[in-house]
This record gives structure tokens, C-alpha cells and sequence, in this order.
């Protein structure tokens, strides 16, 4: 997802929700080959950048943002609630990319 695409989103999420603002911010964090991390994001929306890379898996309650497989209906580009990453690269930390609305 580009940037311009999850303002859109934000925008139009904002509209639905009944939000009365958001704040625009990204995120970026490094996982080392097989880790997961945790990341509590209540009150918060993370989109799934273009740049993050294939052997990256995003889980939420919102769904599963997925490369590792073809099995995949869909990816999920939007997350919420309690996400976790996992990094199922064997070799090298992978660089994740988040945009994050903050609602107001």
C-alpha cells in the first residue's frame, strides 16, 4: 500500500467510524530472522507499506497480511487491535514499513 492510498483509506475510515480526526505518522521496525514481535495498537490503524519485504507475515484481528504463501485469498493491508509480526527469513533482519493513523 502506498502512502497516498492509506490517507485515502484513513479518510474514508475517519467518515465511517464517526472519528472526529486522526494523526498521520509511520512506523518502521527491524526483525531479526525468526523473530515475532507484539504490537499493541488499540485506537490505532497500521497499513502494510509496499516495502515490506516477502518473508514478513502481519496478523490481526482485522486478518492476515501473508507473501510466504499462494494458499491466500487475500492480504490484508490494514491492522488494528493486537498485531503481531513474524520474520520468516533464516539469514537477515527484515526492514518493516507502517503508516499509522492515531485517532483522536
Amino acid at each position: 500500500m502506498t502512502e497516498t492510498t492509506a490517507i485515502r483509506k484513513l479518510d474514508t475510515m475517519q467518515q465511517e467510524l464517526r472519528k472526529p480526526g486522526y494523526t498521520f505518522d509511520y512506523r518502521d521496525f527491524n526483525l531479526q530472522p525468526q523473530q515475532t514481535r507484539i504490537i499493541d495498537a488499540t485506537d490505532l490503524i497500521y497499513f502494510v507499506s509496499d516495502e515490506v519485504d516477502d518473508n514478513i507475515v502481519v496478523r490481526s484481528e482485522t486478518g492476515v497480511y501473508d507473501r510466504t504463501t499462494t494458499n491466500n485469498a487475500e492480504s490484508i493491508h490494514h491492522h488494528t487491535g493486537r498485531i503481531t509480526l513474524e520474520n520468516h527469513s533464516l539469514t537477515a533482519a527484515q526492514y518493516v514499513v507502517f503508516y499509522v493513523g492515531i485517532w483522536h
